[in-house]
């Protein structure tokens, strides 16, 4: 076992030097290692926790936005560009003046 910490395992033969976590069921081989764990199942703990998380997804969420923004600027400069480059075509109706010289 690891000071770490192992989830049950079902081919694991139980030792004095056994200390499982009641909570989630993991093995410690010695008392200090569990205790350490246990604080993680402290609800002030999970808290923090959560709130990691969702620093964190607002950031990837930011960053989605940002590339987002960014491919539509890109879309739009192409448009742009691609309406530059085309021929002015009049519009329906319009009428056209030719003017003939010799």
């Amino acid at each position: 076992l690891s000071a770490a910490g192992n989830p049950i395992n079902p081919n694991h033969i139980p030792t004095k030097d056994d200390y499982p976590c009641k909570v989630c069921g993991k093995v410690f081989n010695k008392v200090k290692s569990r205790s350490a764990h246990m604080k993680s199942h402290r609800p002030q703990d999970a808290s923090d926790q959560l709130q990691h998380q969702l620093q964190l997804h607002q950031q990837q969420l930011q960053q989605q936005q940002q590339q987002q923004q960014q491919q539509q600027q890109q879309q739009q400069q192409q448009q742009r560009q691609q309406d530059s480059e085309r021929p002015e075509v009049p519009e329906e109706g319009t009428q056209l003046q030719l003017t003939v010289t010799k």
